[in-house]
């Protein structure tokens, strides 16, 4: 009886002699391991949209925004940054390609280099949307979601040549995931 009493003082010990070493200390209640992320949600959460949302609310702190309405993306564009990702359900883009309101929100924030993504039915949709705000976006005729697949994904990237020069770059996510987390794992990972 002894020994096993010693034994588990000593793992104790050991526990704690752990916990307090940098690296071996488990994060606060409100950290995850992926920091902080301005979530704006777009569209009703159902289907793999709403699942992923999930996920990413559970890797990200930081706030959530929700939308459902055309009129609440102005709102929302001053709430977005470089470290924000936009997440529509796909579906609410059914009938908005072109609106007024929308192609103002994309204007406002693609120069931030936010993540944009669509999930779910008509994804090819989010770069109907997005070409009137940025003319060019693709080759006409050329949507890089033209098949609908479950994720499509775009950012503007900003990059300074060796001589001081800025200019943009697209980046595209393109993806068929089988489930919500294998999705938010293809958002999380897009560089």
């Amino acid at each position: 009886m002894a020994f096993v009493a010693s034994v588990t003082i000593v793992i104790a010990l050991v526990l704690l002699a752990l916990s307090g070493l940098p690296g071996h200390q488990a994060p606060a209640s409100n950290q995850t391991l992926l920091g902080e992320k301005t979530i704006v949600f777009v569209g009703d959460q159902s289907g793999i949209a709403g699942e992923t949302l999930v996920i990413l609310k559970a890797r990200y702190s930081g706030p959530l925004v929700e939308i459902t309405e055309l009129a609440g993306l102005s709102e929302a564009a001053t709430k977005v940054n470089a470290s924000s990702l936009v997440l529509f359900n796909s579906e609410w883009l059914v009938g908005k390609v072109g609106e007024v309101a929308l192609t103002d929100f994309f204007k406002s924030v693609l120069p931030t280099q936010v993540k944009i993504v669509a999930l779910g039915g008509p994804t090819s949709l989010l770069f109907d949307a997005l070409e009137p705000a940025r003319n060019g976006i693709f080759a006409e005729g050329r949507n890089p979601a033209y098949d609908n697949p479950q994720l499509a994904g775009y950012a503007l990237k900003q990059a300074t040549s060796p001589n001081g020069t800025i200019s943009y770059g697209d980046t595209i996510l393109i993806g068929y995931p089988e489930s919500a987390l294998s999705a938010a794992d293809s958002v999380s990972n897009w560089e």
